[in-house]
């Protein structure tokens, strides 16, 4: 237990030592901070924003710290209540930023100790539920977070480097996409409540301990914690296909076991009630613009349908001719994954409909906008057969493999001191872990954290597919492999240790 909790407090200290080094300016995340403190500071209901406060966090040449400070002091001009964000971002982060505002204050460190407080949380009611072998998950979590913060991740330059689908790609600043608290962190907050939820499900013994109904407030407690961090990063959904699978493949298995098929169906559905009240309580807790508009989780199609860039043929045949966007966007649809190329669509869609120059810019990123560019996607992918399958199937699979190269190359030179002795700790800890001894049924538990890990692992690639990875959106990607690197040398030691020294009876 106490290797667990230190894994924690390691991790945590190395994120506020990050925090303090980099200050970042949460760029991808002003529009739902804006609105965060509008609610916080200002009192606007939750979701709404207000245009003064949004024009004024939307100013990137102004530090973060300074707008925060004047925020603090109600310096900020309000001006008109704006029914929603227009960023495509969802309510998630929203949500999240005005917790962490209430609880720690308006400041731009509060989302990453909120990120904290959930993190603890759910390790908390991890290791509660789990106080055996299997609590390896924990330990392994936070180790390999601290790790991770020696990755490009948080240390990276802007730099050239060389790009798998052919040239040289411009780099930009990792940590400016990837803030430690940020929305595309949020897909590492998923991670542990999926696995304790994968783990009660495949708990299928009738007395098993602690399924009491502290143990059903616990695993209730865990879907709301994964349901708002997707919510947040809508790329980590396919966790929760991951956690259906395995349902169906529990019950399979175990069919011939007497009531094992029906405890295994009751605990999914409890978690799918959960879901569902927590996502009702949401919808009626914000704006319903959220709702109207088609704007309470992240934009999909945007994303891809963007991803057409990717391909060195982009834009296809006469696209630029027949998506003519050029009155407003002179360069038209371009090469590369830009966010215009979807406003281009739009633009052209606009055009055609008659749509007046006015409204364009309060349908972007709405419903009505994603269903535009699904509309465009299936037009092109029926037009240019080719060219989407290889772009799907040939091009995004190589920068798969290529962002988890550039995210492992790990930086020893040039950290503070102060954190380099903290992943000697957080080494140190995971091998006295390790070397504790255990009984022989760790090893079967062992095996099923394998199986959820991969699961999760495999389930994990689909958005990477349908979208695109990058170096700075990979993050979950990078932390299984080095899960299951973690989890191989534990397992190691542990039937060393068991051939060498009786195991405790």
């Amino acid at each position: 237990m106490a290797t667990l909790v230190t894994s924690f407090l390691i991790y945590a200290c190395g994120v506020l030592i990050v925090y303090q080094q980099q200050r970042n300016e949460f760029l991808p995340e002003r529009s739902s901070i804006a609105a965060a403190v509008s609610n916080v500071v200002y009192g606007a209901p939750l979701g709404t924003v207000y245009s003064g406060v949004l024009a004024r966090f939307l100013d990137v040449t102004v530090p973060l710290d300074r707008t925060f400070a004047q925020a603090r002091g109600r310096e900020l001009p309000t001006g008109s209540l704006l029914g929603s964000t227009t960023d495509g971002n969802g309510i998630g982060y929203i949500v999240v930023a005005s917790l962490s505002m209430r609880l720690f204050g308006p400041y731009a460190s509060s989302a990453v100790l909120a990120m904290l407080v959930l993190m603890g949380l759910s390790a908390l009611l991890f290791v509660w539920r789990y106080p055996d072998g299997r609590s390896v998950v924990v330990v392994l979590y936070f180790t390999v977070l601290t790790i991770m913060l020696f990755t490009p991740l948080v240390w990276n330059s802007p730099d050239r480097v060389p790009y798998p689908i052919g040239g040289a790609l411009y780099i930009p600043n990792y940590p400016a996409n990837i803030s430690i608290g940020g929305i595309r962190y949020f897909s590492l907050v998923a991670i542990l409540p999926a696995f304790h939820l994968l783990l009660e499900l495949a708990d299928t013994r009738i007395s098993a301990p602690r399924t009491t109904a502290l143990g059903f407030v616990a695993m209730g407690a865990q879907v709301v914690i994964l349901m708002l961090a997707v919510l947040v990063r809508n790329s980590a959904a396919p966790v929760i296909a991951a956690i259906a699978t395995a349902c169906l493949l529990f019950v399979w298995f175990h069919r011939n076991e007497p009531g094992a098929p029906y405890r295994i169906l009751r605990r999914l559905a409890y978690m799918a009630v959960a879901a569902a009240v927590f996502v009702w309580v949401l919808i009626l807790s914000v704006s319903e613009t959220y709702v109207i508009e088609g704007r309470f989780t992240e934009t999909l199609w945007h994303r891809i349908f963007v991803s057409f860039g990717l391909s060195p043929e982009w834009p296809f045949g006469n696209l630029r001719e027949v998506y003519d966007c050029t009155r407003s966007i002179p360069e038209g649809l371009t090469s590369g994954t830009e966010d215009r190329n979807g406003h281009c669509i739009l633009l052209a869609y606009a055009a055609k409909h008659g749509i007046p120059p006015e409204v364009i810019p309060t349908l972007t990123y709405s419903r009505k906008y994603d269903a535009v560019l699904r509309e465009a996607f299936f037009d092109i992918a029926r037009t240019y057969p080719r060219q989407t399958l290889k772009t799907f199937f040939y091009y995004k699979p190589l920068l798969i493999g290529w962002s988890i190269q550039q995210d492992l190359d790990l930086k020893l030179t040039g950290i503070p001191g102060r954190l380099l002795c903290l992943i000697v700790a957080a080494l140190g800890n995971l091998l006295i872990f390790a070397l504790v001894p255990s009984p022989a049924s760790t090893l079967r538990g062992y095996g099923v954290v394998a199986g959820s890990a991969a699961l999760l692992a495999a389930f994990t690639l689909p958005p990477y597919i349908a979208v695109w990875a990058m170096p700075y959106t990979s993050a979950d990607l990078v932390f299984y492999c080095f899960f299951g690197l973690g989890l191989a040398v534990i397992v190691a030691i542990k039937m060393i240790q068991r051939s060498l020294v009786p195991s405790p009876s």
